[in-house]
């Protein structure tokens, strides 16, 4: 699509995205405000009639146990993150200096490369891994809330469960959120050797699972201010379980950068 589109600005969505009035109009705005921007994003706001699976979701993916200082600062520039591509634009001529950057590298290391935006070799991740690139160009990256979505995530526990194994990975492999992704990892092999030594120790049961009890008490509030944000009471167990599913599939995820367990659909 990238290699046939012949318009100035070029904006990405999803196909479960619902757009406010003048969605374009206000792209169109601030990607013509300043020539050095290169990346304009927003926000997406859960889809009306959502399900109590949905909204414990959207509340667990803009939770600070997520998204750190990113999901607490007021402004319109987000710590640490990047426009996601069910909502993001960038222009055409940004777009295709990043791919002729790319096509220059592959050329230099002797491969025969191909006029592409995104590297198509990523599972997941690929808007972070433009983000980064336009950000290395010189251009400037901007999250704005006046081109916001409605977003109706279409997933369950084990697409969920697999998506965030492939953003450990594809964290490893870009070399983002390194410090985060290092804590999941050790968060994993905590509570994977607390386990085993419960199993293989009994006597010392209540020494070894001190971490774990700490790690679900900090999961309590979350889970108490989901449940009053989200008016569901089964979100007291539906946030700690997506909570805890995000962070050790995640940091397995980065544990194993190369181990290709799950075929992409």
């Amino acid at each position: 699509a990238c290699s046939e589109a012949r318009g100035r600005f070029w904006l990405f969505t999803d196909d479960d995205c619902r757009f406010y009035p003048h969605w374009l109009d206000r792209y169109k705005e601030a990607l013509e405000a300043d020539p050095l921007l290169g990346l304009v994003g927003g926000p997406d706001v859960l889809e009306d009639g959502a399900s109590g699976f949905d909204r414990a979701l959207d509340y667990v993916l803009r939770s600070p146990l997520v998204r750190g200082r990113s999901a607490v600062l007021p402004g319109r520039r987000l710590v640490k993150h990047y426009p996601k591509l069910y909502n993001m634009g960038i222009p055409r001529r940004a777009a295709l200096d990043i791919s002729r950057a790319r096509k220059e590298e592959a050329a230099r290391s002797g491969e025969t490369g191909k006029l592409a935006v995104f590297d198509e070799s990523l599972k997941v991740h690929e808007d972070v891994d433009l983000g980064r690139r336009i950000e290395q160009s010189g251009r400037r990256i901007e999250f704005s809330n006046r081109v916001g979505v409605k977003h109706y995530r279409d997933t369950n526990w084990s697409s969920y469960l697999i998506r965030n194994f492939r953003l450990g990975q594809a964290c490893r492999t870009l070399g983002v959120h390194r410090f985060a992704q290092t804590m999941l990892a050790l968060l994993v092999l905590v509570m994977g050797t607390c386990l085993a030594a419960g199993l293989m120790f009994g006597t010392l049961g209540g020494i070894v699972f001190f971490f774990p009890c700490v790690y679900a008490l900090l999961l309590v509030p979350s889970a108490l201010l989901g449940s009053l944000r989200t008016q569901s009471l089964g979100a007291l167990f539906r946030i700690p379980a997506l909570l805890a599913g995000l962070h050790f599939s995640r940091g397995l995820g980065y544990m194993v950068p190369s181990l290709r367990l799950f075929r992409s659909p």
